[in-house]
């Protein structure tokens, strides 16, 4: 299980193979209260600038983030525009006062003078900021206006080519690009520049007289538009160590046509033309018209400006709803391949073997495994031979015994449990244990005592759903379940479901930093319908301080816990425990406690479930955590989606209707709908409702993100009326753009619909940056340090002394934002590196 959220983020980055047509997600960015907007530039997070109209009729700049846009100010003047933004959100544009404008910088809520910053006065603007706060645009000077480089507080004159110059691109290397005019008898010329190493280089044309730049990638590579030779046209080009390519992207004769380029790392270029107020993106050697790649098509995409290197472009556009008035738009890459994902049949699911009740055999024991992992095990899964080992030593045991009434099953579901993400195992274990319950239900065993690791909890659980459902006459049967390190979801409802209904059920957990262990949020910690035993310490006795947020968030409130055991060591030690093996220490825990293994009476009498019930075997010395360790922060689920108004592709077969909050999909072979959503917040799981409208049908609904089948949900195996479901993938970043969709198909001549209603995204785990300091405190002559982030998780900190070893040594419980902890290994290296983790 993928667990550690460090403080870097990983970005997917839009580059497209030779072949793939890229397609987009248009996102309205709207207005100040006026009619019209205009998008300049872009971050790498998809933050954009620009400016829009007011209700006042004046035009402000903005910032474009999370679904929101902000208006910025004026400084006191009459309007303001942004030309640009970095990944530390500080923007850059000009502001009017009078009859003149100046340059700003926007930075920590504030806008500023970049004049009054820079002790130059005189009209100015600025265009650019890399993430540095390096700074570039133009000023005037009584000889014309001047290329500048804005640097820590100094403002330097760059200019050195022709009688004029303005700067309008700047990489995090520090070059700069623009452009450069020479004044003759007739008109006045211009160049392309690239500034570099404190020198300005005349770029060159494609072989005429004339040319400009627009923008520059993290490389070094410059794009803009120059005349071919003779002076026969525009094309726009890309400079590149020393070598000026043609794109063959024309404009007209006369003055650049191009009014908006952008470049991104891929190398893939924004194009802008003003004849045709077409737009365009040049990829891998293609060229496309970017009102045949958007969705919705009503839009008319008239002008982009930038790109990043996500692929995301801030461009300008009408469509019918805003009256033909420009407005400000990001384009969010759509990922390749979706399409043919959707339309792609899935399998109908099988299920595994019910066990037979043989002549003489009226209870039950049932064996099952978890989640594998795919990305582990890319190939095919592994047999978890330990089911087929621990049922064999439950077997032996009975044998030995004279308990002939018993039967022993291995259950395996591996195919199904093989999966990128252990919650799509833990949605299979549903269904497989809804069928394998119907089974055993009309069998009428006696007993059924079913032992199960990790996601295959959710398996026995379903099973006991169904049999302990009067519905089915199989109420009376006695249920006994076993819980091994079981995986809860990332939504914790394993937490208030597991071992619900059963007469009784034991949880055995240990820590672990495979499965979430730094948090406890995912296998480890107390169920609300068992008893609950922690044998982590049997395993290992490796241990780390643990520290709580104070209301101060001076003193150290700590204590002690184990943290190094394995997720496979709950089945182990249970093994451990089935005679004539003796498990060290066990206090006569494990499977003793069974009716099988002769104190079942026991266990109930001394043993009551509940949330706050917990044994903690082989208890550490010293002060020990206990009950505050285990906390549970729920999935955070944002708004509903209102199908009715986001853009959608669907299927030319079955009937597709959606209405407001819900959809229903009635299949003709199929029935599928492709909804583009875009993220104002973080998120990595989908949550809905959904029911099979039909009697006897065999339906199955199948969902995607992007082109991911995240989940499937079985008409034959699930319970009839609205069921919940949640479906995780990976972390996906607030504004950016993807494909939810949902398939039905029906593998029978019986007709089903399922209705689908309050889908919603939200995020498990930690979704905040979070930032480890050193204060100038002193405890027991150790310095203090602190961690700030989200509360509600529990963060571990881990040290090196060469960054290439790293050891855990404190366990952060912050349920107020900061926590202080020392490190008491400190005192016994030269120096120690320090790094913070934390579940997601």
């Amino acid at each position: 299980m993928n667990t550690k959220l460090t403080l870097a983020v990983l970005l997917w980055t839009a580059t497209l193979t030779e072949g793939q047509v890229p397609t987009y997600q248009v996102v309205d960015l709207g207005t100040l209260g006026g009619n019209l907007s205009y998008a300049k530039g872009i971050n790498s997070i998809g933050q954009v600038v620009g400016c829009a109209g007011t209700d006042s009729g004046w035009t402000h700049a903005f910032l474009y983030s999370n679904g929101m846009m902000q208006d910025l100010g004026t400084l006191g003047g009459l309007t303001s525009y942004a030309n640009g933004i970095n990944d530390n959100s500080q923007i850059v544009g000009n502001y009017s006062s009078g009859n003149s404008y100046y340059a700003f910088l926007y930075s920590n809520g504030m806008m500023q003078d970049l004049g009054t910053l820079s002790g130059v006065s005189g009209t100015s603007d600025a265009y650019a900021i890399n993430n540095s706060g390096q700074i570039v645009g133009s000023f005037s000077t009584p000889g014309g206006w001047h290329a500048y480089l804005y640097s820590a507080g100094s403002l330097v004159d760059i200019h050195t080519l022709g009688n004029s110059s303005t700067a309008v691109g700047i990489n995090d290397s520090g070059q700069v690009t623009g452009t450069f005019f020479i004044n003759t008898s007739s008109n006045t010329l211009s160049m392309p520049f690239l500034y570099s190493n404190g020198m300005m280089q005349d770029l060159g044309t494609l072989g005429g007289n004339r040319g400009q730049s627009y923008g520059i990638n993290a490389s070094g590579k410059v794009v803009g538009e120059a005349y071919t030779a003779g002076n026969a046209g525009y094309h726009v080009f890309v400079y590149s160590a020393g070598v000026i390519q043609d794109l063959n992207i024309t404009g007209d004769n006369g003055p650049p046509t191009v009014f908006g380029v952008g470049i991104n790392s891929a190398g893939q270029v924004a194009i802008s033309r003003s004849t045709n107020y077409h737009s365009y993106l040049y990829s891998n050697g293609m060229t496309y018209d970017l009102n045949d790649l958007i969705y919705p098509s009503e839009w008319t995409i008239a002008g982009v400006n930038a790109i990043n290197d996500s692929g995301q472009i801030a461009a300008t556009g009408w469509s019918s709803q805003t009256l033909g008035n420009y407005h400000a738009l990001r384009l969010d890459p759509l990922p390749f391949g979706w399409k043919q994902a959707i339309e792609t049949q899935p399998p109908q699911p099988t299920y595994g073997t019910c066990p037979n009740k043989e002549p003489g055999k009226d209870s039950l024991i049932v064996v099952t495994h978890g989640w594998t992992s795919r990305e582990l095990n890319p190939l095919s899964p592994p047999d978890p031979v330990w089911v087929d080992s621990m049922a064999s030593a439950i077997n032996s045991y009975l044998t030995s015994q004279g308990l002939s009434r018993w039967k022993v099953c291995s259950y395996k579901w591996v195919e199904k449990s093989w999966k990128f993400i252990p919650s799509d195992a833990l949605e299979q274990g549903k269904e497989e244990g809804k069928k394998l319950g119907e089974c055993l239900a009309m069998d009428r065993w006696d007993r059924i005592h079913f032992i199960a690791h990790s996601a295959g909890s959710a398996l026995i659980q379903a099973a006991t759903d169904v049999i302990k459902d009067s519905a089915n006459g199989s109420s009376a049967t006695i249920i006994h379940e076993t819980f091994l390190d079981p995986f809860v979801g990332f939504g914790r409802l394993g937490v208030t479901w597991y071992g619900e209904g059963a007469d009784w059920a034991e949880n055995y957990f240990a820590h672990d930093l495979l499965t979430g262990g730094e948090a406890w949020q995912f296998t480890e910690g107390p169920l609300e319908y068992t008893y609950n035993v922690d044998v982590t310490r049997m395993d290992s006795e490796d241990q780390a301080w643990t520290y709580f947020s104070t209301p101060s968030g001076i003193t150290l409130k700590r204590c002690s816990e184990t943290i190094n055991s394995s997720h496979a060591w709950a089945h182990v030690f249970y093994a451990n425990t089935i005679p004539p093996s003796t498990q060290p220490d066990s206090e006569g825990f494990g499977f003793p406690l069974s009716k099988e293994g002769g104190n079942w009476a026991f266990a109930l009498a001394n043993y009551p479930p509940g949330i706050n019930s917990l044994k903690i075997l082989k208890p550490p010395l010293g002060p020990h955590c206990g009950q505050g360790l285990y906390q549970t922060t729920p999935a955070v689920i944002g708004p509903k989606a209102d199908f009715s108004n986001l853009p959608s592709q669907q299927s030319t077969t079955g009937v597709i209707q959606k209405n407001g909050y819900g959809i229903k999909l009635t299949p003709g072979s199929p029935a599928w709908l492709a909804t583009f959503v875009t993220l104002t917040n973080s998120a990595n799981l989908v949550s809905f409702e959904a029911k099979f409208e039909g009697t006897n049908g065999a339906g199955l609904l199948t969902v995607y993100w992007d082109t991911n089948m995240i989940g499937t949900v079985d008409e034959r195996a699930v319970q009839p009326g609205l069921q919940h479901y949640m479906f995780k993938f990976p972390n996906a970043l607030a504004n950016s753009s993807h494909m939810l969709g949902f398939r039905m198909d029906s593998f029978t001549n019986i007709q089903s619909s399922t209705v689908i209603t309050n889908t919603a995204f939200g995020f498990s785990g930690v979704s905040q940056p979070f930032r480890l300091s050193v204060t100038t405190n002193v405890s027991d002559g150790l310095r203090v340090s602190q961690l700030t982030g989200q509360s509600g998780f529990i963060y571990m900190v881990e040290a090196s002394t060469n960054l290439v070893n790293w050891d855990a040594i404190a366990l952060l419980v912050n349920t107020n934002g900061i926590v202080r902890f020392v490190d008491v290994g400190s005192s016994n290296a030269p120096k120690r590196f320090y790094r913070a983790v934390a579940a997601y």
